[in-house]
């Protein structure tokens, strides 16, 4: 009786779900099943979606617990709704969330790019991961267009600094006024009215396989940041992905890019 009041609230309406969702080629439970958090607290979750005596988690292959999908007369769009909203966690359905809504650009390894925990690598936009890798890293919302910030701690200061300025558009662009919105504004606050440097406009997709050209001979080229041993741990200096420009300038000598 309890499932049924939830169900009757009103929740977005999602794609009807069956027991395979979240399913690896083995039929077993994808990481992605479980790649977010409930929205609802645990004990509203244990509540309304009891998990079973054997509980669904990464590479099992027992039954989800019905109360996430199944009404009186068989799967309910209500309940599974519910279920996606409030406890996508426990019913083991993150990968039918809007962050994992779409689709990863099918000429690039994602699923190898994952393993190697690149998904929360500090250089994803230099990665371009939103729209190379957006489902496998659950950055559907950031591809789709939600206005939100893709980093916890964006630095307002930092909007404006033009070494940063195409990172910040996609990782900080509400905290830095850049959702489309506000495309005019931002631009006409963050970037002088006349540049000489049209690099500045280059899109990330563009920046990852072409890098632009290095800057002026002024500026440190060989640079030494106090994370380079962690970064190369993770393959910073061998990765393609990575323009040789931040390579030198973040870790120039590490890298023997100097």
């Amino acid at each position: 009786m309890q499932i049924l009041v939830l169900s009757a609230l009103c929740f977005e309406v999602h794609a009807t779900v069956t027991l395979e969702e979240c399913l690896d080629k083995d039929k077993k439970y994808a990481e992605e099943a479980f790649a977010c958090e409930d929205v609802a607290t645990e004990k509203v979750c244990n509540k309304f979606f009891p998990a079973p005596t054997t509980a669904p988690t990464v590479g099992a292959d027992v039954d989800r617990q019905e109360q996430c999908w199944k009404g009186d007369s068989g799967p309910d769009d209500e309940i599974i709704a519910a279920a996606i909203d409030l406890c996508p966690k426990t019913c083991a359905l993150c990968c039918k969330t809007a962050a994992f809504d779409c689709e990863d650009d099918e000429s690039f390894d994602c699923v190898n790019l994952k393993k190697k925990n690149q998904c929360k690598d500090p250089w994803k936009t230099q990665l371009n991961l939103v729209e190379k890798c957006p489902k496998t890293c659950g950055l559907c919302e950031e591809k789709n267009g939600a206005c939100e910030d893709a980093e916890p701690n964006c630095d307002k200061e930092q909007c404006k600094n033009t070494d940063f300025q195409a990172a910040m558009k996609v990782n900080c662009k509400k905290t830095c006024g850049f959702c489309d919105e506000e495309t005019t504004a931002a631009a006409e606050t963050t970037a002088p009215a006349e540049t000489t440097k049209p690099a500045q406009e280059t899109t990330m997709a563009e920046k990852t396989t072409a890098p632009a050209k290095t800057e002026p001979t002024t500026t440190p080229l060989c640079g030494s940041d106090p994370r380079c041993d962690k970064w190369i741990q993770n393959g910073f200096c061998t990765n393609n992905l990575y323009p040789d420009e931040y390579k030198a300038k973040y870790c120039g000598k590490a890298c023997g890019k100097c």
